[in-house]
């Protein structure tokens, strides 16, 4: 993880990567990010969006070994997610199935297990 979260390019590419292949799958999922100009997704609106994605998924993965961190962070996320229209639990489940099929691609012994 620290491999691909260390650097802000980075980050970016790995944003990009998992995204690109969500809209792959799911066109009309663009339409969730029409605020951060995901027409043009290296635009400098959409790559912040990616590096705020990863930087939550980083804040998540860092307070595995911490509950009520975890628990905290979870319950925000939740909460900035359920405010938002058209975000679905199935739409996360899609994001996460991206996820774990982009990482193997980006990280050197992947293990899924592990994630």
């Amino acid at each position: 993880w620290n491999a691909v979260f260390s650097l802000q390019r980075r980050q970016v590419a790995t944003g990009y990567a998992i995204f690109s292949r969500l809209f792959e799958l799911v066109p009309t999922a663009k339409n969730l990010f029409s605020g951060v100009n995901v027409a043009d997704m290296k635009s400098p609106e959409f790559s912040a969006q990616m590096v705020r994605v990863m930087t939550g998924l980083d804040l998540t993965i860092n307070a595995l070994n911490d509950q009520g961190l975890l628990d905290s962070l979870t319950d925000h996320l939740s909460n900035q997610h359920a405010a938002r229209p058209g975000v679905t639990a199935a739409g996360l489940q899609v994001m996460e199935n991206v996820i774990m099929e982009v990482m193997p691609q980006l990280i050197d012994n992947f293990n899924p297990d592990a994630w």
